[in-house]
């Protein structure tokens, strides 16, 4: 099964919104879009290593880490 990009303006606009809220789901979101829809043109740019799965995972486990770490940290008290 193939996925197409149907409507790019709107994954955009649903990523700018999510890295308002988290800053690293946004390129895990990114990461992953990547990795499913990869491009021969993209991949000979700087940026072609987010197309790899490894890094898509990475990115995943960082926005996981990240989540875990805002909602069960314990403030300091002195």
């Amino acid at each position: 099964m193939e996925l197409k990009v149907e409507k790019p303006f709107f994954q955009a606009l649903g990523i700018g919104i999510l890295a308002g809220m988290r800053s690293a789901s946004a390129p895990a979101i990114t990461g992953y879009i990547l990795s499913h829809h990869q491009s021969k043109t993209f991949a000979k740019s700087r940026l072609g290593f987010l197309q790899s799965n490894a890094v898509a995972n990475g990115l995943k486990y960082i926005a996981l880490a990240e989540f875990i770490g805002d909602n069960y940290h314990r403030p300091l008290t002195g």
